[in-house]
C-alpha cells in the first residue's frame, strides 16, 4: 500500500538512458483482490450443436462474495448464469470452510440453444462480479457451432 512512482526509461545500443515518462500511483491492496475462477465446459475448440451447457466456478476473496456471473457470446452479454451450485472440489482446493475464499457453492451453469446462432466459430466469455464492486473476466473459449 502507498504511493509509488514508475519511470519509463529508453536505452540505446550504446547504453545511454533517458527517462521518457513517469507516473505516480497510489496502491491499495484492499481493492486489488479480484473475483476469479474458470470455465470447465465447453473446452476450447469444442464442437457444439443443440443445447450447450456452459459451466465452471467463480469465487471472491473474503469478505466479498460473488453477486453475479454473466455470459458473453461473441462480445455481447447474453445472460446471467445460475450461480451457487455445489463445488466441493473447489472448496477443498481453496482451504475449505475456513479458507480465504467461500467456494463451497461457487459453481455456475448457463444453457444456450446453438440453433439460435450461426454455424461456425464463436467465442464464449464469463465475467464475475463481487459484493466489493470488483469485476473480472474469468475465462473465454473458442468453439464451433455445428
Amino acid at each position: 500500500n502507498g504511493t509509488v512512482t514508475f519511470h519509463a526509461v529508453a536505452r540505446d545500443a550504446e547504453g545511454r538512458e533517458t527517462v521518457i515518462g513517469s507516473r505516480t500511483v497510489t496502491l491499495n491492496n484492499a481493492t486489488a483482490n479480484l473475483p476469479f475462477g474458470t470455465i470447465d465446459v465447453p473446452g476450447s475448440g469444442a464442437t457444439a450443436s443443440g443445447v450447450l451447457t456452459i459451466s465452471g466456478w467463480a469465487a471472491a476473496p473474503r469478505p466479498s462474495r460473488i453477486t453475479r456471473v454473466q455470459v458473453v457470446y461473441d462480445g455481447q452479454i447474453i445472460g446471467t448464469a445460475l450461480y451457487g451450485l455445489a463445488r466441493p472440489d473447489v472448496a477443498s482446493a481453496l482451504g475449505g470452510a475456513s479458507g480465504p475464499v467461500d467456494a463451497a457453492a461457487s459453481g455456475f451453469r448457463f444453457r444456450i440453444d446453438t440453433a439460435d446462432f450461426a454455424k461456425g466459430l464463436h467465442t464464449i466469455a464469463v465475467v464475475a462480479f463481487d459484493s466489493g464492486g470488483q469485476v473480472a473476466g474469468i475465462g473465454s473459449r473458442f468453439f464451433v457451432v455445428n
